[in-house]
């Protein structure tokens, strides 16, 4: 009677152990497989209590490898998104992307505000390998530019293109598109950004997640 019991007892964690893995939703798998260098801040332990202390408590923290306190901002499950608030000047944002014939891809984005805010991005397959094609463009400032403008103000694109010398970007998720954000009036001289100002079409551009890659609208 006593082994019957060891056996079913067996059984019913195991059961329960096959359950929270198939609970796991495709994000929450990509940010629980990430390899520990990618992430430094936190490791596989690290996030996998955090995972589990935001089911309970959304404002729950965990300390990080630097002596700091992260947690989790949002979790949307259905977009399969994930974002976290690494450090008080610092976040990451997780995103698992899927084709039409369900190749799955994670876009990994660490945004650093110093404080000035300005982020990383890096496409990974499946296995956590990093992409050697991108599936987003390099953003440059020519993305902002309004060349028709420029060109019709006598101005010379390349000289307008060189006074934005150094460009602080944001990338953020509108489901599965990629909105962003160009930060760089709040790294120059006001004077010279308003003269310069009249010349962007905008200081956000939309890339659309369209047929396994990102497209400028």
């Amino acid at each position: 009677m006593k082994k019957n019991k060891i056996i079913i007892l067996t059984l019913t964690l195991l059961f329960s152990a096959n359950l929270a893995v198939d609970a796991q939703t495709l994000v929450e798998r990509a940010f629980l497989s990430m390899p520990d260098e990618y992430y430094l801040s936190l490791s596989h332990k690290k996030r996998r209590e955090m995972l589990d202390a935001f089911r309970t408590d959304t404002a729950a923290m965990v300390q990080n490898r630097f002596g700091g306190q992260s947690r989790i901002l949002q979790l949307d499950e259905a977009n399969n998104f994930l974002s976290v608030q690494n450090s008080k000047s610092g976040t990451v944002q997780l995103k698992v992307l899927t084709t039409n014939d369900s190749t799955a891809y994670v876009a990994l984005v660490f945004t650093a505000c110093a404080p000035v805010c300005d982020a990383h991005i890096g496409f990974y397959d499946s296995s956590w390998q990093l992409l050697r094609t991108s599936l987003l463009q390099a953003v440059s400032i020519n993305d902002f530019l309004d060349e028709e403008k420029i060109k019709a103000d006598g101005k010379n694109l390349q000289t307008v293109v060189e006074q934005f010398d150094i460009i602080f970007l944001q990338y953020d998720f509108i489901g599965n598109d990629i909105q962003t954000k160009l930060n760089s009036k709040h790294f120059m001289e006001a004077d010279n950004y308003k003269q310069l100002q009249p010349y962007l079409r905008s200081e956000t551009v939309l890339f659309k997640w369209k047929n396994g890659k990102y497209a400028k609208e």
